[in-house]
């Protein structure tokens, strides 16, 4: 009888050599023993899907995908390709087809903890809070003294503006289980500071402050944490030592660059915030935010030609972002170009810009010309 699957000792010696093979940088080696493999056991899913994973190991994830689709036609109810496809797709950040394929998975395998991690961060990405909370209150019927899974839940809770009761449940976790606030565990770490941010959402910022630094206690991954507490609670000095402790743990972590950049506004240290928000940006921030935060620094810093090259690059991709709008209309009023400043400032109030929000010392140059005070006019009724 001829076999057509490899037997585990088999997959374990293959498996092996081509681990061996990728981190020897023999990589097309290992990809011919894996194609060998694969032409004389095509029926064998589970060498099939590591062949799918090592493509996307070694960057090939287009290839990784095409493969895996190809799999999943002929198995389609092999629920760990799915997950493995559901990684690929967030690995290449396309979110939605990542949801439907670990949606697929937990349709075969409602029990896995770590593909019902993934579908909940991509659900909370998404603001699909709703969902979330619906595949958390299944999973904890069939796994009802899973702790992770009742943080997860509260933290849905949070996400939908009710951190009183976000923090009851992760409170209620912490009391009910002590013995995960001991050692190096990540989930007593998750519990305090998730019960750290509903102190922050409520405005409670030294109980907060506690929580986090009981969490330091276990684990230094919390500088972040005290650090945006203690700038609530503008103690800009903390602020300062906490954030530049959590770059010094992970100077990668555009995040951190962007709170830096904060702080620095809040106490008017212009181009300090410029170099840090330039940081945040270089690190992988593509928020618009950070962007608009930069502008402002540039201009705040006196480089007005650098805030009005970067504005305006920023315009050309969002030429409706009322803050952008505004601050070109300060930087052209400070240019005394008055014309170009009333135009922009009349763009930024048609799209939302609060009139009691404008800075009238900004437009000091101006103030005294006709278009402008009609435009001010119902802030002087």
């Amino acid at each position: 009888m001829t076999m057509n699957t490899l037997t585990s000792r088999q997959k374990k010696r293959l498996i092996d050599r081509v681990w061996d093979g990728l981190q020897n940088g023999e990589t097309k080696k290992s990809a011919a023993l894996l194609e060998q493999a694969i032409q004389k056991y095509p029926t064998d899913k589970w060498l099939s899907l590591f062949y799918c994973e090592i493509y996307s190991i070694i960057g090939n994830d287009r290839v990784a995908i095409k493969k895996l689709t190809l799999l999943l036609k002929r198995e389609p109810a092999f629920s760990e390709g799915w997950a493995l496809l559901g990684e690929i797709y967030s690995k290449v950040k396309k979110y939605g087809e990542a949801t439907k394929a670990f949606e697929r998975a937990l349709s075969l395998k409602p029990s896995e903890s770590n593909w019902l991690d993934s579908l909940v961060s991509l659900y909370f990405r998404d603001r699909k809070v709703k969902n979330a909370h619906k595949i958390l209150q299944n999973a904890l019927k069939d796994k009802p003294h899973d702790h992770w899974f009742k943080l997860l839940l509260a933290l849905t809770y949070l996400f939908d503006d009710k951190p009183e009761k976000a923090y009851f449940m992760a409170k209620k976790v912490m009391d009910e289980h002590p013995g995960i606030l001991t050692g190096k565990a990540n989930l007593g770490v998750y519990a305090l500071n998730l019960a750290g941010t509903c102190k922050m959402e409520s405005e409670e910022f030294q109980d907060a402050l506690n929580y986090y630094n009981e969490a330091l206690k276990i684990n230094q991954n919390t500088f972040y944490s005290i650090a945006q507490c203690y700038l609530h609670m503008k103690n800009y000095k903390l602020a300062l030592r906490y954030c530049r402790l959590a770059i010094l743990m992970d100077s990668q972590d555009f995040t951190y660059w962007e709170l830096l950049g904060k702080i620095y506004s809040e106490i008017n240290e212009w181009k300090r915030a410029v170099h840090a928000f330039k940081q945040s940006i270089y690190h992988g921030s593509d928020k618009i935010n950070t962007s608009v935060c930069l502008c402002l620094s540039l201009y705040y810093a006196g480089d007005l030609q650098a805030a009005y090259e970067k504005c305006s690059s920023l315009l050309a991709r969002n030429p409706n972002e009322k803050n952008l709008l505004y601050l070109n209309a300060c930087i052209f009023s400070k240019m005394e170009q008055p014309e170009k400043a009333l135009d922009y400032l009349e763009k930024a109030i048609m799209n939302g810009f609060p009139l009691d929000q404008i800075d009238e010392g900004e437009f000091f140059a101006i103030s005294d010309n006709p278009r402008f005070l009609t435009i001010m006019k119902p802030t002087f009724n």
